[in-house]
């Protein structure tokens, strides 16, 4: 019998009267039943075949020698016995280019601040961030906000900048927070490129080790922190009156909208997965569909992730038709820019908003359409 790898770490952890199985693999949980983590653990200890099935048989499991051998096909796939190296791959949806700014070690000076959490402090703060977003999202504010960008100079835009850093530092930081409310410890920080966009991220991979209650705060921490920031930033700028500071905290309360959408690997998202107790929906609706169960006997969750997934599917077939249907004008527009650059290099292009938004419009539907075709190669590559 082949031995697990070193690295592969096996945690037991109480969650109300049951306990929770996980194994680790560096950044990577996999939840386990109470056999399998039987099995696994035995495996760690470099125990025979015929010694987990003894040990089986006198719990009387119903794991026979065909359900053991699934079990070890499955693991040397995933590259978890010794000896054996993951490949690393990326999906479309994952983020590339990453490099750490701090370690764990550094970050974990943090205290965790259990006031933060209570339940009145989380009300409380809600009831502003509905009132406060209520009032600008009415208020036609992004078209005031588009005639005050037209008087902005180079001082504006990097107080805009600033603030936008800063507010995204406390969305990490929020997730930080929660997770060590919870009990855990964040991994390192870094900064990386989600598709074409610059972003930070910090590892919390050890809210696998929660329950699904826990893992959600842990999943909004970094959106509550962002907003209560923008809050405290807005009230303060009620005395400043500085269009930048306002016009930053607007931009940035979108993107921690944005960031509640769960059509990417975003918070949004990873709240869906554990509010629906699912760690890839999309999947566990194909195979509810492949099972030919009838709906009848649907639980909630399950009626939950087919209406998410055939929503989700909805909105990416509208997005990949309006990117087809726009790389002829993209491929035009990126013509008649070289064209232009070509024709005279020293001429400084127009870096007004209209003109970053239309170069925006133009471009991004071909490299989004690029990296899709990209990621299907490497999917048949795969399967090949």
């Amino acid at each position: 019998m082949r031995k697990l790898k070193n690295g592969v770490v096996l945690h037991k952890t109480e969650q109300g009267k049951q306990s929770h199985y996980v194994l680790q693999d560096g950044s990577n949980y996999y939840e386990l039943s109470h056999e399998t983590y039987i099995i696994l653990s035995m495996m760690k200890q470099g125990a025979e075949e015929k010694e987990i099935m003894d040990k089986l048989n006198e719990q009387n499991t119903a794991i026979g020698e065909a359900e053991l051998n699934a079990l070890i096909d499955y693991m040397d796939s995933q590259k978890l016995f010794e000896g054996q190296k993951k490949q690393e791959t990326r999906g479309l949806t994952d983020m590339w280019g990453k490099r750490t700014v701090l370690s764990s070690e550094k970050i974990g000076w943090l205290p965790s601040c259990p006031f933060i959490f209570c339940k009145g402090v989380i009300i409380t703060i809600v009831l502003f961030l509905t009132l406060w977003l209520s009032k600008v999202l009415n208020s036609g504010y992004f078209f005031k906000a588009v005639g005050y960008l037209r008087d902005f100079g180079p001082a504006q835009f990097l107080y805009v900048f600033v603030i936008i850093i800063g507010t995204s530092l406390i969305h990490e930081t929020g997730h930080v927070m929660a997770l060590k409310h919870c009990g855990y410890s964040a991994g390192e920080f870094g900064v990386g490129f989600y598709i074409v966009f610059p972003t930070f991220y910090v590892d919390v991979s050890q809210a696998n080790l929660l329950t699904n209650r826990q893992r959600a705060l842990v999943d909004i921490g970094g959106i509550y922190f962002q907003m209560t920031a923008i809050i405290i930033l807005t009230a303060l700028n009620h005395w400043v009156q500085s269009e930048s500071i306002a016009f930053a905290c607007y931009l940035s309360a979108l993107m921690a909208i944005a960031n509640l959408l769960p059509f990417t690997k975003s918070d949004g998202y990873f709240l869906l997965c554990d509010l629906l107790e699912s760690t890839d929906p999309f999947h566990d609706a194909i195979k509810l569909l492949k099972e030919k169960k009838p709906i009848r006997l649907w639980t909630k969750n399950q009626t939950a992730i087919m209406i998410f997934s055939l929503f989700y599917s909805l909105c990416m077939g509208v997005l990949a038709i309006g990117c087809f249907l726009k790389l002829p004008v993209s491929f035009r527009y990126t013509r008649e820019l070289i064209r232009v650059l070509q024709s005279n290099p020293l001429e400084r292009p127009d870096m007004s908003l209209s003109s970053i938004l239309a170069f925006a419009v133009n471009i991004l539907p071909s490299f989004i359409i690029l990296a899709f075709a990209k990621n299907c190669i490497k999917i048949l590559r795969r399967k090949k």
